[in-house]
């Protein structure tokens, strides 16, 4: 569908933007670009985003130009690669800073925030979080909270992070954002497992949010989500649950060779170290 709609856009020349706040070719590749790395396409992910960021430069739109690099830190995160993610940011900042772009600002400063948790800087993304949380309630609210209920539970504050995590389900439910159900039922297994003096129902829980979070990933056809997911469901099985390893390792055996032919990713390396553990 995305790549019709971009196909009808391109069609339509420059001058199109000037009925909309931007270019619809901007968005709809930006889109694609989101939904081909869920799909467990990463590589052409940074293609289309790539694409979505020259074809606003040359429009000389400075909103679609900050929307289009906000997105390329986006794909950069989902790619977990933290350099390029803060070298994104940068840019979308100051182009966002100087034409007064809240959305693109609030975006690029979340993500940075993600970059330092990522980085073992969680310190630095805290207050970040913090000052951009309480006054955005736009697309991906869900993943600025998980990612925020994450920056939490790495400095021990394990009980503030649920709660964290328990405000991204109520907003879920009350908008509808599904995209990210997988990761959210992931971090809530390693927040679990991070409590203090955590016992067997702990550990039950987040055996049960880990293979929630493999379903969800299968069930929204999101690829790169699920990798993720069995990853840490073997990880967690190695430890916890050792009768179930075996069933685990074939599961991520052949997520692993269903990413033949892709460039080797932080996650697709980490599952396969994992497996050669």
């Amino acid at each position: 569908m995305l790549a019709k709609a971009n196909a009808y856009w391109s069609t339509n020349g420059l001058g199109s933007h000037t009925f909309y706040p931007m270019h619809p070719k901007v968005t709809m590749l930006s889109n694609m670009a989101r939904a081909l790395w869920f799909a467990g396409s990463p590589q052409e992910a940074v293609q289309r985003i790539s694409e979505a960021v020259q074809f606003a430069r040359e429009l000389g739109h400075a909103r679609a130009e900050a929307y289009a690099m906000a997105i390329a830190a986006d794909i950069a995160h989902w790619r977990r690669d933290t350099t390029s993610t803060l070298e994104w940011c940068e840019q979308a900042t100051n182009l966002a800073l100087k034409c007064e772009l809240f959305y693109e600002l609030t975006w690029a400063s979340l993500l940075r925030a993600w970059a330092f948790s990522e980085s073992n800087e969680p310190e630095k993304a805290l207050p970040i979080f913090e000052k951009f949380i309480p006054g955005y309630a736009g697309p991906s609210s869900t993943q600025w909270r998980t990612h925020y209920a994450e920056a939490l539970g790495k400095v021990g504050k394990v009980e503030e992070a649920l709660r964290a995590l328990d405000g991204a389900r109520r907003f879920r439910a009350d908008h509808e954002e599904h995209f990210f159900d997988s990761e959210m039922s992931r971090t809530m297994g390693d927040l679990l497992l991070r409590r203090a003096g955590q016992g067997r129902a702990d550990q039950a829980e987040a055996w049960r949010f880990f293979k929630k979070s493999v379903e969800i990933s299968k069930r929204q056809q999101a690829k790169s989500c699920e990798l993720r997911a069995a990853t840490s469901l073997l990880r967690f099985t190695l430890t916890y649950r050792p009768q179930d390893a075996i069933g685990a390792r074939q599961a991520l055996r052949t997520m692993c060779d269903s990413f033949r032919g892709i460039a080797l990713s932080p996650d697709l390396l980490a599952a396969q170290e994992l497996m050669a553990s």
